[in-house]
């Protein structure tokens, strides 16, 4: 799923398969030079979409186990709602 995102720069979601594990990113293209590089935005963990993630972010953010998580949680729901 490609997304674009208000920096005019194509974003999606790419999957790592580590060890029979899924792995899910957030990334973006940035063109280095004549190259285009990935630049990883955020870590999806389990989450096959950005909208997944973004919701688990959201309870997260609602319910945490202490000040460091809520802080965290709150950060990922402002970098991915960049992206909805």
């Amino acid at each position: 799923m490609c997304l674009t995102s208000k920096f005019s720069a194509v974003t999606f979601v790419r999957t790592k398969l580590v060890k029979g594990i899924s792995y899910s990113y957030l990334v973006q293209g940035v063109r280095d030079g004549d190259r285009v590089r990935q630049k990883v935005v955020a870590y999806l963990g389990a989450h096959k979409t950005v909208k997944a993630a973004y919701a688990y972010w959201i309870r997260e953010a609602k319910h945490p186990q202490s000040p460091a998580e809520r802080k965290h949680a709150k950060q990922m729901v402002k970098k991915l709602s960049r992206y909805l």
